[in-house]
């Protein structure tokens, strides 16, 4: 497996963390390597031909972003991903992903382009809370019609999100080494 991880505290903690999850990995026997840190080792890592199509792609990040989970669901990350699994990692988060009804853009999201334009946010919503995004509504009368965009800008129902494209995660309140490490083993061993 290959394990990156975005800027979150500092170059120095943040490959230490890397390193120490890597470090504990290996000694349960996996094969394990710190790929990389930096906001956009998500994807490069994907890019990377020589990273093998069954291998296990873990990204670790500091903070909930609208735009990186979109991007995970778009036609072009989905190629370069191709046959490989991506398991995120979210630490030190005020609230779970789980509890995330609308995620909006991050303050640092430059990447995505802006609600409205090709490839930006949809702009409609997953008003049924089901992780699929509706574009069309049918009243009772069976007139179709758009739906009413509630939020611009940002992501309904992220973990839905994620979990309807074939991604899983964890996201914990704190950044607990011992539960990522069961996390990331107990991924590995049930691919």
């Amino acid at each position: 497996m290959y394990i990156t991880s975005d800027n979150i505290n500092n170059t120095l903690e943040d490959n230490t963390r890397i390193n120490n999850i890597v470090t504990a990995l290996q000694q349960l026997g996996l094969f394990a390597v710190n790929y990389g840190l930096g906001p956009n080792e998500h994807y490069s890592i994907l890019q990377n031909i020589t990273i093998p199509q069954n291998a296990l792609i873990v990204d670790i990040y500091g903070g909930f972003c609208a735009g990186t989970i979109w991007e995970m669901n778009q036609s072009y990350y989905k190629y370069y991903k191709g046959n490989r699994t991506v398991f995120s990692i979210w630490i030190d988060t005020p609230i779970t992903l789980d509890d995330i009804q609308f995620l909006p853009r991050a303050q640092d999201d430059n990447f995505t382009p802006l609600y409205g334009t090709p490839g930006g946010f949809p702009n409609f919503n997953d008003t049924n809370n089901n992780g699929i995004f509706e574009p069309r509504s049918e009243d009772l009368n069976g007139v179709i019609y758009p739906r009413k965009l509630l939020e611009k800008d940002g992501l309904n129902n992220p973990a839905l999100s994620l979990i309807n494209n074939g991604y899983t995660y964890l996201s914990l309140l704190n950044e607990d080494i011992n539960t990522i490490i069961d996390s990331i083993f107990h991924e590995a061993t049930n691919l």
